[in-house]
């Protein structure tokens, strides 16, 4: 009894404590150090530079395609408290705690700091930690770094395409699309890792593998082919067969009918607010001459239309510039004043996507997020007539949620609302 009431005791000290005190702030670059060196070292301005991915991409004991986590570690003197399973760590993108976005982490056994990963870069979560019921410590978790490959262990080289800066001053929108190999097939990847990507909002798969591959046109996360349900129904899964990884496929119509098929499910999917995840065996050529043409078309310029494209390289895959310079090269040669209206008349003239599909897809993937009015009223929402929410992942919302979204009206004004 005298060790209960002790106990007793000293939590009901550290929940006062944890009440009056002021909250514990933590902040990560997500990046691993040798992605972060190579980013910060690296630029590519010509095809007349040298590769150089091949200086980053040194023999580590850790995976180099994995992010950096964002630690918050138990107070000290509540260690001797901890039990397997007892402690858990919730976030959320807005103090509001509510259930519908907010994430919860459990301390991993032997631990004192608990691992949260896949932040979005200049997002402020707000955490409380628990020891059981009680609360431990509260603060703020906040990430920085522009590239956010994530955590997958158990699967190589899956990353966000958000990030990106674009040559008119704007930056992909994370959340949206994310590429990386397969999940099944020759390489299978843990549930919790596909869970994991569920829970970071993919609802929507692309399967570029060929029909030789080993569990070609079977969705890893056991969504529905696309051909059985409408885009606003279910989740869906989408098998093109073998989609371009070559010069040579750029003038295919095999190919090109690929990119069609890929590009129109993407943009459906992106206005039902959708993310989506696409991928071939590796993450690597099929999945990065599809990015590639993605990120283009958005205006990422030269140095980082390479760099996403070297990426794959810290997943093990040898990935360099010169071996995608001559689809740089091609695209060039195109119709256009500019990298990214030469793009633009590929996926137009050559691709033959609608121009709808175009101007949905650069404003899903990038639209405006300027503006500081904060409104904290559902009805200022409701009342505005023909606006447009995203969430605080980017994502169009088609019906009121909590949490933090932007809308954007018709009129072209901007308002970061906090929706409770």
């Amino acid at each position: 009894m005298k060790r209960l009431s002790s106990l007793l005791t000293c939590i009901a000290c550290m929940y006062a404590a944890c009440v009056m005190g002021q909250g514990t702030a933590v902040h990560v670059n997500i990046q691993n150090d040798a992605v972060s060196k190579y980013m910060n070292e690296v630029t590519y301005t010509a095809k007349e530079d040298v590769s150089r991915v091949a200086d980053y991409v040194v023999p580590s004991a850790a995976p180099l395609d994995l992010p950096q986590p964002a630690w918050v570690d138990v107070p000290e003197e509540y260690h001797k408290y901890i039990k397997d399973g007892a402690v858990s760590l919730c976030y959320c993108p807005d103090n509001s705690f509510d259930a519908s976005i907010t994430d919860t982490v459990y301390l991993k056994p032997n631990e004192t700091s608990v691992a949260v990963y896949d932040l979005l870069p200049g997002v402020t979560y707000y955490y409380k930690m628990y020891l059981h019921m009680i609360l431990l410590k509260s603060g703020e978790m906040s990430a920085e770094g522009p590239v956010r490959m994530l955590y997958t262990p158990s699967v190589r080289n899956v990353r966000d395409m958000g990030g990106w800066p674009t040559a008119d001053g704007h930056t992909v929108k994370y959340g949206k699309l994310i590429r990386g190999s397969e999940l099944n097939g020759l390489h299978q990847a843990d549930v919790a890792d596909i869970e994991h990507l569920k829970q970071l909002g993919v609802s929507a798969e692309i399967d570029l593998r060929a029909s030789y591959e080993e569990e070609h046109g079977v969705s890893a996360f056991g969504f529905k082919d696309v051909r059985e349900v409408d885009y606003g129904e279910v989740p869906s899964f989408l098998y093109t067969n073998d989609s371009g990884q070559l010069l040579s496929h750029m003038t295919s119509a095999r190919y090109l009918q690929s990119w069609r098929q890929e590009f129109h499910f993407i943009v459906e999917n992106l206005r039902a607010g959708r993310s989506v995840f696409f991928h071939c065996r590796w993450g690597a050529d099929r999945t990065g001459y599809l990015a590639l043409l993605l990120e283009g078309l958005l205006g990422v310029p030269y140095d980082g239309l390479v760099k996403d494209y070297e990426l794959s390289s810290f997943g093990g895959l040898d990935k360099k510039k010169e071996d995608i310079d001559p689809v740089i090269d091609y695209i060039d040669g195109l119709y256009g004043e500019t990298l990214q209206e030469k793009f633009y008349t590929f996926w137009k003239t050559r691709v033959n996507v609608l121009q709808e599909d175009i101007d949905d897809f650069i404003d899903e993937m990038l639209g405006t997020t300027s503006g500081d009015d904060v409104v904290t009223s559902v009805a200022s929402v409701q009342q505005a007539v023909g606006s447009t929410c995203y969430d605080v992942w980017g994502r169009r919302l088609s019906a009121r949620r909590h949490g933090l979204v932007i809308e954007r009206r018709d009129d072209g004004s901007v308002r970061k609302i906090l929706m409770r």
